[in-house]
């Protein structure tokens, strides 16, 4: 089970990626290029990503143990 849900964590991570745009390797040098035509666009898609990781670790935090797990692994 553990196998199943690392490989549908990948498949959406990966999906993610395609959707925002940082598969694309000439959007991500225009979001690294600040001195000529910056794009910010990735930036507001690592905004979203913060903002939903914030919220999943806070109620991750309160469970005793995983639902699919042995045990609870948190970064601290």
């Amino acid at each position: 089970m553990h196998i199943v849900f690392s490989l549908l964590a990948g498949l959406l991570f990966g999906l993610g990626l395609i959707v925002s745009g940082l598969a694309n390797p000439q959007k991500v040098l225009a979001f690294l290029d600040v001195t000529r035509v910056w794009d910010p666009s990735l930036a507001l898609v690592m905004g979203g990503a913060i903002g939903v990781s914030f919220f999943a670790f806070r109620i991750a935090q309160r469970r005793h143990r995983p639902r699919y797990g042995e045990k609870m692994v948190l970064p601290v």
